[in-house]
Order: structure tokens, then C-alpha cells, then sequence
């Protein structure tokens, strides 16, 4: 990741070096303001590079505002994206100002939800104009769920995670089961678990999940197998847990430990309206993963 002084993954030269040469590069910006949930803040990052390659911007990703993550992108991963520069301050642009707003207000602001998209100070940035001419873009919002190539975590997180959760390397079925925001019938899950011969090979199943009274309902109708978790989610009565859980730090580890267990899997059971799922789904599919690791999970 590339820009601010304490960040030590710089971009590479030649990127810098064009960067100099290129006045038209140095005067185009696009701002990306995180908004939702983990994965779904990852795809709206996915569109702002996209929008940053097409129009040569640069690209600085502010996340540290938005409430349901409180951090930089780079404390987690690293963004291996050769063709932009990419930024996490806003040094190079602190006496410019967009659409009336100056800077500092867009550096301090968060984003708000609407029915109409994200609001910034009553500006909607879910609907940033392609191809414009205007020096700064601000964008905020969710793309298509899936693949995001050039992420990786950060060795430390790697490490941190299979340290403490290394003892369980057997075999089990991973379900994900998403129901706060987003609704999901148990009933489907269960009934996928009996209707198949998993039985046969594996006897334990690992619960991800939102929904705080899940774990009980999958060990009571699955008495059979083992049912186990990792986390315990907070009973925020049915509201998701990213805009909830006051401890963002906790609430991202957490999530990304859920998606290791996943990944390790033997049998993977999805929420299929879930970003998160479908993120699993792909790395799987095309066994390139966050955490650098081979998977032989089969999604069921």
C-alpha cells in the first residue's frame, strides 16, 4: 500500500517515477470513503480502483472514519495494484476542496446510509460521474461480490490467526449462516446436512454465523455430529453486527478468523445472499485465497 509516512509498503518506482512525469496523473484524485460491512467495503474498493485505473487518479482510501472499521486498509491487508498510485492521506490535496466542501470537512466526515445511496454531507458520492474532468472524485459504495486479486493479509494477521486457532486442523462442514440484516431459513441448512452422505466422512460441523441463538438450534437438530464454534456473536436483537459491535478491531478479526475456519473446511455450506459467502465461494473455487493457503473444500 502506498502514500502516507508511516506506512513502510511504498509503491514501486517506476509507478513514482510516472507519477512525476504524468502532470495529468498528479491532478486527478479519487477519494474512497468506506461504507457496510468488511467484504462489502472490500467490493466498493474494487470499483474505486477500477474507476482510478480508467481515468488515471490517484486513489486515497480513507476508511478510518467509517464507523464499522475505524482503521486503515493497510493495518490488514496488503493491495498489490501495479497500474494507480495509491494513498490512505490526504496531504497532497489539503487545500483543495470538492463540490463547495473543502478537504478537511471530507477528511473528518463519515458516511451516512439512504435509500438514494451514501450521503457525505449531503452530497450522494454513490453515484461519482465517470470520465469527469473535475481534479477530485469522492465514491462510496458496494460493487460485485467476489474476487479482489491483488489482496492479501498482512503476515502478522496470518500468523496471529493460525496460532490461535491451529488446534482445530480435522475435518468438518463449515456453514455460514447469515440472519440479522440478511435473512436465511435454518431449515434449508439442516436439511442439506441430512439429506447428504457428509455423515459418512465427517462428524463435525463448525457454525459461522450472525445470528446469536443459531448455535443452540443447530446442536439441538444435529445431536449427531459435533457441533462446534469459534466466536459467539453479540445478541444485538436481530441488527447486524458490523454497525453494532463497539470493538471494530475485534468484529474485523473475528470475521476474517470465520473465513480461515471456512477456507479449512471440508464441505462448505454457504448463505448464498451473502458477500461474504460468495467471497468464500470464489477463493475456493479458484484456490487463491487472503491467507495464502490450499483448499480442498467442497461447496455443497
Amino acid at each position: 500500500m502506498a502514500g502516507t509516512k508511516h506506512n513502510q509498503t511504498i509503491a514501486l518506482p517506476h509507478l513514482l517515477k510516472s507519477l512525476k512525469e504524468n502532470e495529468t496523473l498528479t491532478s486527478k484524485y479519487i477519494i474512497y470513503k468506506g461504507s457496510g460491512g468488511l467484504v462489502h467495503m472490500l467490493t466498493g474498493l474494487q470499483c474505486a480502483i477500477k474507476i482510478a485505473i480508467n481515468e488515471n487518479r490517484i486513489l486515497i482510501i480513507d476508511t478510518l472514519k467509517h464507523s464499522c472499521f475505524r482503521a486503515n486498509i493497510s493495518d490488514y491487508f496488503i493491495l498489490k495494484e501495479k497500474q494507480i498510485i495509491i494513498q490512505e492521506n490526504y496531504n497532497d490535496i489539503i487545500n483543495d476542496e470538492y463540490k463547495g466542501l473543502k478537504i478537511e470537512i471530507i477528511k473528518n466526515g463519515g458516511t451516512r446510509c439512504t435509500k438514494g445511496g451514501y450521503i457525505l454531507h449531503d452530497l450522494n458520492i454513490s453515484k461519482t460521474p465517470l470520465n469527469s474532468e473535475e481534479k477530485i472524485l469522492i465514491y462510496a459504495g458496494v460493487g460485485q461480490p467476489g474476487r479482489f486479486p491483488n489482496l492479501k493479509l498482512k503476515d502478522a494477521i496470518i500468523s496471529d490467526i493460525i496460532h490461535k486457532y491451529k488446534g482445530h486442523d480435522i475435518n468438518y462442514i463449515a456453514i455460514h449462516y447469515r440472519n440479522t440484516d440478511i435473512k436465511n431459513n435454518i431449515d434449508n441448512f439442516i436439511n442439506k446436512i441430512l439429506s447428504s452422505n457428509c455423515g459418512d466422512k465427517v462428524n463435525s460441523i463448525f457454525i459461522a454465523t450472525d445470528d446469536f441463538n443459531a448455535f443452540d438450534i443447530f446442536k439441538t437438530r444435529l445431536p449427531e455430529y459435533n457441533v462446534f464454534r469459534i466466536l459467539c456473536p453479540m445478541n444485538f436483537n436481530g441488527q447486524n453486527l458490523h454497525y453494532h459491535v463497539k470493538d471494530k478491531k475485534e468484529l474485523v478479526m473475528n470475521t476474517l478468523y470465520d473465513i480461515y475456519m471456512i477456507l479449512n473446511s471440508k464441505y462448505f455450506i454457504p448463505s448464498m445472499n451473502s458477500g461474504l459467502s460468495t467471497w468464500c465461494i470464489d477463493m475456493i473455487k479458484k484456490n487463491d485465497n487472503i491467507f495464502n493457503i490450499k483448499t480442498h473444500c467442497e461447496i455443497m
